[in-house]
């Protein structure tokens, strides 16, 4: 098993910590291969990345100064082992040309999967375009908060209205109301259902309304919610049993 060099080894840390969803399930990248759609097929091939994970953390790599080496990590799998890597999927190829399924692997229509051992560069590439461009996200929203009449309406979302109400405000129980820019914003808290012995509660609820300025509602957090159901601390067809006050 041939370890990883640190560069691909930096790269595939970076996707991981940024874009880990652009790594293939193992799944995925067996679904690649149109004719190993078998149970005893997918079963025998996690089993053997598994093992072959283990024994090159056993090899020279563990000894590198990548970010993994100590979780004995060869770049096989990412998120948790839930995903291939493109070296994990290098790997696969190895396997099922090896023959260990039971013939020479040339039965094998692999080349799907080759591209996507061959994509590396590509996702670091994707990767890093997405991250300079939540970058740029996080540093307009930075400036929209100190600047509130230059935000667009296509701009104003849940979260900006959050850190508003936060920055503003801070946290609250209640109802709260606020301009921004020419948008009337409301947020309203609840500590959520109180349980019927009274000791806990649940569905707690943040709720944040927006309007422009001709009292049209462009955001609505109520879209969508599902309301607590009643008990009989909240039903007043079953007000029975309730401690006395």
């Amino acid at each position: 098993m041939k370890t990883i060099s640190s560069k691909d080894a930096e790269k595939i840390s970076f996707i991981h910590n940024n874009c880990d969803e652009l790594f293939k399930t193992k799944d995925e990248c067996i679904d690649l291969v149109p004719n190993l759609n078998l149970k005893k097929a997918k079963s025998f091939l996690n089993d053997e990345l598994w093992w072959l994970n283990d024994e090159a953390g056993n090899l020279e790599f563990k000894n590198s100064e990548t970010p993994y080496h100590d979780e004995k990590y060869v770049g096989i799998y990412a998120a948790f082992g839930s995903r291939l890597t493109p070296v994990g999927a290098q790997v696969l190829v190895e396997i099922l040309l090896s023959g260990k399924l039971g013939n020479g692997g040339n039965d094998y229509d692999l080349q799907a999967l080759k591209d996507y051992a061959d994509s590396l560069e590509k996702l670091h590439e994707q990767a890093c375009k997405t991250v300079a461009k939540g970058k740029q996200v996080k540093e307009r929203e930075k400036y929209l908060l100190d600047n509130p009449q230059d935000i667009k309406q296509h701009e104003m979302t849940f979260d900006l209205i959050e850190q508003y109400f936060w920055k503003k405000i801070g946290g609250f129980i209640g109802t709260r109301k606020l301009e921004i820019g020419k948008y009337f914003a409301e947020k309203s808290v609840s500590l959520g259902q109180l349980s019927n012995s009274g000791k806990t509660r649940s569905n707690p609820r943040v709720e944040i309304i927006v309007r422009d300025e001709n009292g049209q509602i462009i955001l609505d957090s109520n879209n969508g919610v599902v309301h607590p159901s009643k008990n009989r601390r909240n039903d007043p067809d079953r007000d029975w049993g309730l401690p006395n006050d």
